[in-house]
């Protein structure tokens, strides 16, 4: 088309001529033949493999695009834009693009009711997600005692030296009491006398009337209270307690002492109830690292509106997993359906949402790894967005450029072929059905002008350009049954 740009005032048939139409019949025959060819199609390079496979997706989704959409090309984009504004048939333009917008809106409400079918206001999917948060805690509390009352009682007789946590409390004992101890000391203290006995006062005296003491029975004798004690030391090292600072690794360390006294009674008392303790206390390990996190603290206590920001972040894919399994799968499935819906009410344009979508990526697969058909629907209506944002820079220029080079591209491929078969009849026909249908304004909207603009006439193109490139006999021997040939190829395209 850029062969027609010049902006010398001549006719489309003088054009023609110069463009070569003379040279048919000579040696130049071969090339204007393969211009020809390129008439036909003057766009097709801007009909990108990129954009081919985003128009089948649309398709596919029952989607028809904008014709400014399918295209790199400015002068198409810009001829869309012009035709648009224009008395009458504008309108139809207008039409087929928000009728592109409603389907492309049906599908992304589609892809949201599968995520999941009740869609709930955020401030109510947020307070399913903090009570569903609250369940989260008593349902560990309760799967851990239930464990530990199946475990304990089968250890009842264990053999428990507890000689090692004796020896490691009374070292911490030693080495933080003093002047500024810290006050977190007397509950070591305390624990100390659980494991060997507490010493009392005796209010009998010696002989020589001197008070006495005696040692009472450790409070720490059988398995189930050590595996207590083990709790409450836990606890306390878990939590951040203004008491026990200064003493958190003490504590931590103390704790490690104990379970392995726990697991070396009872991996010799009975090697099967051992793995099921070990189960038990991964269990537990586990749930106390959860309550511990930033993200279940940010469940318990950020508005409900802004759950989904808690575990729907695109620079922490992982946080996803953790979300939902404090939540649960059916709350998961709501925040989700917030967090989509969101993004679809604030993302309200094809470039922003394609972005988001795209940045969001990993994040996606995270939440529906479990879900390649949603995956996928998300996949598809990123490309769509994609396509959809295209042709929105369109300037005056380019519309400008349109109507000159358009109309002097058909009327000079009118004229060559006029000129060349001396079938006006043929010329018409082939200016009609590829030109102005194609580059009017009613064509915009039609199905052979969004052809033209797009993959354009190929075949036709061919056929044309092979009886140009004819030498001069050959044409007038084949002058009958070449038109006939483009007749059926023209026909075929209706």
């Amino acid at each position: 088309v850029r062969q027609f740009r010049s902006p010398e005032k001549i006719t489309p048939l003088e054009r023609a001529k110069k463009f070569g139409w003379a040279g048919v019949r000579g040696a130049v025959g071969e090339g204007i033949g393969r211009g020809v060819e390129k008439m036909f199609s003057p766009f097709a390079s801007s009909f990108t493999p990129k954009i081919q496979y985003e128009l089948k997706t649309a398709e596919e989704a029952g989607i028809r695009p904008p014709l400014s959409t399918m295209s790199e090309s400015p002068m198409v984009q810009g001829a869309e834009r012009l035709a648009e504004f224009m008395p009458i048939w504008g309108g139809m333009i207008t039409k087929q693009k928000q009728k592109a917008v409603e389907d492309f809106g049906r599908m992304a409400q589609s892809i949201g009711e599968k995520i999941t079918p009740t869609g709930h206001s955020p401030e109510v999917t947020g307070n399913f997600a903090k009570e569903a948060s609250k369940q989260f805690k008593e349902t560990l509390d309760a799967t851990k005692k239930r464990i530990y009352e199946t475990v304990s009682p089968k250890l009842e007789n264990a053999k428990i030296d507890v000689s090692p946590i004796a020896d490691h409390l009374n070292e911490i004992i030693k080495r933080r009491q003093g002047t500024a101890e810290p006050s977190g000391l007397h509950e070591i203290r305390s624990w100390f006398e659980d494991i060997i006995g507490k010493e009392v006062k005796s209010k009998v005296l010696t002989a020589q009337g001197k008070e006495t003491t005696k040692k009472l029975t450790p409070r720490v004798k059988t398995f189930e209270e050590l595996r207590r004690l083990r709790t409450n030391i836990g606890q306390r090292g878990k939590w951040n307690d203004p008491a026990l600072s200064g003493l958190k690794a003490e504590i931590e360390g103390l704790y490690g002492t104990v379970t392995q006294v726990m697991d070396k009674a009872a991996e010799q008392h009975d090697p099967e109830t051992f793995k099921l303790l070990k189960q038990a206390d991964e269990y537990t390990h586990h749930g106390f690292t959860i309550l511990k996190s930033k993200v279940y603290n940010a469940l318990m206590n950020v508005s409900p509106e802004n759950i989904p920001k808690v575990i729907i972040n695109k620079d922490a894919p992982s946080l996803v997993g953790l979300g939902k399994e404090i939540l649960g799968d059916d709350t998961f499935r709501q925040v989700t359906r917030q967090w989509f819906d969101g993004v679809l009410r604030t993302q309200d344009t094809p470039a922003k949402l394609a972005r988001t979508l795209k940045s969001h990526g990993a994040v996606i697969s995270e939440m529906f790894k479990d879900r390649p058909d949603i995956i996928a629907q998300l996949t598809n209506l990123r490309t769509v967005a994609d396509m959809f944002a295209r042709g929105r820079g369109i300037t005056a220029g380019s519309q400008t450029a349109y109507i000159t080079a358009g109309k002097e591209a058909i009327l000079t491929l009118g004229a060559t072929i006029l000129e060349s078969f001396r079938n006006p009849m043929m010329a018409l026909k082939i200016a009609g059905l590829v030109g102005a249908g194609g580059l009017g304004v009613k064509g915009l909207g039609s199905d052979v002008g969004r052809k033209y603009l797009t993959t354009g006439f190929p075949t036709a193109g061919k056929a044309v350009g092979r009886g140009l490139a004819k030498p001069s006999a050959q044409l007038t021997m084949q002058k009958n049954k070449l038109p006939e040939r483009l007749v059926d190829i023209l026909d075929s395209l209706r």
